[in-house]
């Protein structure tokens, strides 16, 4: 399990060092291609169902695009500092997948909603969808765990995300409704995932427990004495760990 934990951190590693390069290169990249082929593509998401049809790749590019520098200092803090608790929780397989499904996530309900509560057109740029949503898979899997803040001190994971949360919910009144219907979508997805999560976690020990008590009554009473359900139970567990 120690191995198996370590594995997994060090690959996490690496999924959250590409998800700070792809934000922070993406744009230099984007910038030298367009003046060399004199072509610039669009990388924000527009509110338009058309626009995402004439132009399927900014679905993605929107999530690891942002609008200024600022907009990507702070973003890249908050990724940094909500996916190194998720790792140090040794969860680094589900980083990639809380990222992107936030992120799409997000913008299924940016366009899907803006309408309802914003009067103009928009457009979508950043990440911050998808860090929410690891955020609140944070605040799911771990709810005590503390964060230091400027000015506040140790305050726990919980009451951060909340706070957010009921910000986003506040703003979709304002003129980043747009950006806040992404945002709670991106909570939406790292609720359902985390969630998914427990719930798997809980299974997992359940039938670890089941199967040690099986063991043991084997070493007691010998195999013959074991019922057809628990013959069948260790059976499936000998052929997952080979």
């Amino acid at each position: 399990m120690v191995a198996d934990g370590k594995k997994y951190f060090r690959r996490g590693d690496i999924v959250l060092l590409f998800l700070l390069a792809a934000n922070i290169l993406l744009l230099p990249a984007v910038t030298a291609i367009s003046r060399l082929s004199g072509y610039e593509p669009l990388m924000v998401l527009d509110v338009g169902w058309s626009g995402l049809l004439e132009r399927p790749w900014t679905l993605l590019t929107y999530m690891f695009s942002h609008g200024s520098l600022i907009h990507l200092v702070f973003n890249m803090l908050w990724l940094y500092c909500f996916a190194r608790l998720y790792l140090l929780a040794g969860r680094g397989k589900g980083l990639m997948v809380l990222y992107i499904g936030g992120g799409l996530v997000g913008a299924v309900a940016f366009m899907s909603l803006h309408g309802l509560f914003a009067t103009s057109s928009s457009i979508l740029v950043g990440s911050s969808a998808s860090i929410v949503a690891i955020a609140v898979a944070d605040a799911v899997l771990m709810p005590d765990r503390s964060l230091t803040l400027p000015l506040f001190g140790d305050v726990k994971i919980k009451w951060i995300v909340i706070s957010v949360v009921l910000l986003f919910c506040l703003g979709l009144t304002s003129t980043n409704a747009g950006g806040n219907l992404a945002h709670l979508g991106g909570a939406l997805w790292g609720v359902g995932y985390a969630l998914k999560e427990k719930y798997m976690t809980t299974a997992r020990r359940h039938s670890t427990r089941h199967i040690s008590d099986i063991i043991e009554k084997a070493k007691l009473s010998g195999y013959d004495a074991l019922t057809d359900e628990e013959k069948q139970a260790l059976f499936r567990n000998f052929n997952i760990r080979r």
